[in-house]
């Protein structure tokens, strides 16, 4: 019996640390885009391979926190994909999904004020087919469905239907170009969502929506699905609307930002595991909230990520400002 499936994605990641003044950040339209100067050839200062993808972030996240995780997904036949197998493999995290030809790979170019870009070729993480889920493999408390595309997308909508029938939990946790599909294309796993975490960008761009009022965005997100509504905002917290209509801002601390690659995903699996462990909407936002501050002090998505030991040391710690409210 599993505590929490991760379905999503694995791939090889490679950070790119590129000499200082390398690249320039310009504002376009009312976002930031990243600007390489054309026709040169630019100094890799560094080069760094991990392994990476959300499904794998977070189901080491999961078992990092003590919790029986497992990843449901698709991994190419090839090297990065017997190096992604041997990573779950060093954080016993089990595999229930099949392989295919090409795993997926994603390049991470740094910035200014240490933000970061990601090109990402999905591979097999996007050809996950539901007729090869072995369903009696699948026992569990919850699911977590990452940004999947494709025909992934097409499997994970099958396997909420699924979740619905037989009393699994799910959680959801989409990115971006996923989020621009709208609630309308995701409506079969929103509607048997417990549990959704979108960052702020996120949360607007599948509502259509653009505004500075976060508590008027959070209701309308949490009008899309049954359960908990969660936002994540950077540097101004966490926003959750929980079933009973309670409204809690959770605070971040001031430190010292290395990489800020995995940090959604340290977050899922910290504010997952409250509330697999059925801790306080409060408490789970600051094991989310540590999680994650661990990981950005890093580089790397995994480097930081918590045990279940240390957060619990955090936790005891912790005297981050959380407010709660009706709306």
């Amino acid at each position: 019996m599993f505590d929490v499936i991760c379905m999503g994605s694995a791939t090889m990641d490679v950070f790119a640390k590129t000499e200082a003044g390398a690249v320039d950040v310009l504002k376009n339209k009312g976002r930031y885009e990243l600007a390489y100067p054309l026709g040169e050839k630019i100094l890799i200062k560094e080069l760094e391979f991990q392994i990476g993808g959300g499904g794998v972030n977070t189901s080491i996240g999961f078992s990092k926190l003590g919790l029986n995780s497992a990843l449901l997904g698709k991994i190419g036949k090839d090297v990065n994909g017997l190096k992604i197998f041997k990573r779950l493999k060093e954080e016993n995290v089990a595999f229930l999904g099949d392989l295919g030809n090409k795993s997926g790979y994603s390049i991470v170019l740094d910035a200014v004020k240490r933000d970061r870009t990601i090109l990402v070729y999905k591979g097999e993480n996007s050809n996950i087919d539901y007729k090869n889920i072995d369903l009696k493999k699948l026992r569990t408390k919850f699911i977590l469905f990452g940004s999947l595309m494709g025909k992934s997308l097409n499997s994970a909508k099958k396997l909420a239907a699924y979740c619905k029938k037989n009393n699994i939990k799910i959680m959801f946790n989409p990115s971006s170009y996923l989020a621009k599909k709208g609630v309308r294309n995701l409506k079969d796993i929103l509607k048997n969502c417990d549990i959704l975490v979108l960052n702020r960008e996120e949360a607007e761009i599948l509502l259509n929506k653009k505004t500075d009022d976060i508590k008027k965005l959070i209701k309308n997100l949490k009008k899309t699905i049954p359960g908990i509504a969660v936002i994540t905002d950077g540097k101004k917290g966490v926003y959750v609307l929980d079933t009973e209509n309670n409204y809690y801002h959770g605070f971040t601390t001031k430190i010292n930002i290395k990489e800020t690659t995995g940090a959604g995903d340290a977050f899922v699996s910290g504010f997952g595991t409250g509330i697999i462990m059925e801790k306080s909407i409060k408490d789970c936002i600051k094991m989310g909230l540590c999680n994650s501050e661990s990981v950005i002090q890093h580089y790397g998505a995994q480097n930081g990520i918590l045990t279940k030991t240390q957060l619990i040391r955090k936790i005891k710690k912790d005297k981050r400002k959380i407010i709660s409210d009706k709306i």
